[in-house]
């Protein structure tokens, strides 16, 4: 399977351009709307004309489906999905970072034999952040993936596992093809990964055994942070 670097890049923009930890990697899109609260907590940030040094801050929300991995000098931190991480500086400062998120492997799937729990699946996203301290109170920077991605999730109620895995078979750049990943009839939802979205966007299962054949057509809603669960059945 062939992919390509997504690479992200987050400037102060209404509309910015996104895109792995591990191996190659593939393009996506992020937007970002910047906007400011009062910091109560640093009455220092209310007073512009003070001389001495201001500290502000700048709070990151993931949007995204999946934990954002955020990589800065001086520390590293995972946002969860729902949840904000802040970073302090001086007034009129630059932060910059480095930040990724991808679809992992859980525990009731397997993928060959080189694979493990926490191996990556899909197309990973990268960042790279550049942003500007305000000069008062907080900005927050929401994290969102663009519609021209779409995270997977499958649940097999099925009476087989599945066992190989096209996802936008046919379609040229984006095909994307597992041989080997396993996810069993367990009636469980299990997260695959992220994969470029496209208004005739499909998947194409095949069962362990080869007995059973999945073919359906996905109907994506072409919004921010689009997930879309898939149900195998007989």
């Amino acid at each position: 399977m062939k992919k390509t670097i997504k690479n992200q890049s987050m400037k102060k923009s209404s509309f910015l351009t996104t895109g792995a930890v591990m191996g190659t990697l593939a393009c996506a899109i992020l937007t970002a709307s910047c906007s400011k609260t009062n910091n109560s907590a640093n009455p220092g940030n209310s007073n512009p004309n003070n001389s001495n040094p201001v500290t502000t801050a700048i709070r990151f929300t993931n949007n995204t489906p999946t934990p954002v991995n955020l990589y800065y000098y001086g520390g590293a931190t995972v946002i969860a999905v729902g949840a904000s991480f802040s970073v302090s500086g001086t007034a009129g400062t630059v932060f910059t970072a480095s930040a990724n998120t991808f679809g992992t492997i859980d525990s009731s799937m397997t993928y060959g034999t080189s694979y493990t729990t926490g191996s990556q699946l899909g197309d990973p996203l990268n960042w790279t952040i550049s942003e500007t301290y305000p000069a008062s109170d907080t900005l927050t920077f929401p994290l969102n993936v663009q519609p021209s991605e779409f995270f997977l999730k499958i649940k097999n109620t099925s009476s087989q596992n599945i066992g190989r895995i096209w996802v936008n078979y046919g379609i040229s750049p984006g095909q994307e093809y597992f041989p080997y990943l396993t996810i069993p009839n367990d009636g469980k939802v299990h997260s695959v990964g992220y994969f470029p979205a496209f208004t005739n966007s499909n998947l194409y299962l095949k069962s362990s055994n080869y007995t059973i054949n999945w073919s359906y057509t996905l109907s994506l809603p072409m919004v921010n942070n689009q997930v879309y669960t898939y149900t195998a059945t007989n």
